[in-house]
């Protein structure tokens, strides 16, 4: 008896260290994406200020 009392102890533990790393894996995949967006969107707007620099610069020039 003593034994499962143990084991269920072991068990509902267990369902709580489950429980905790899905929700953190879930969490790093989330941080994952979001530094991507960020870095994507950082990205597109250097490649914007760039692009506009340039017409700025071939304006200057006519």
């Amino acid at each position: 008896m003593h034994l499962n009392i143990h084991s269920q102890g072991l068990d509902d533990h267990l369902g709580v260290l489950q429980e905790k790393y899905m929700k953190l894996k879930f969490s790093i995949k989330n941080n994952l994406k979001l530094t991507a967006l960020a870095k994507q969107n950082q990205l597109k707007n250097s490649k914007e200020e760039y692009l506009e620099k340039k017409i700025e610069a071939m304006g200057s020039l006519y």
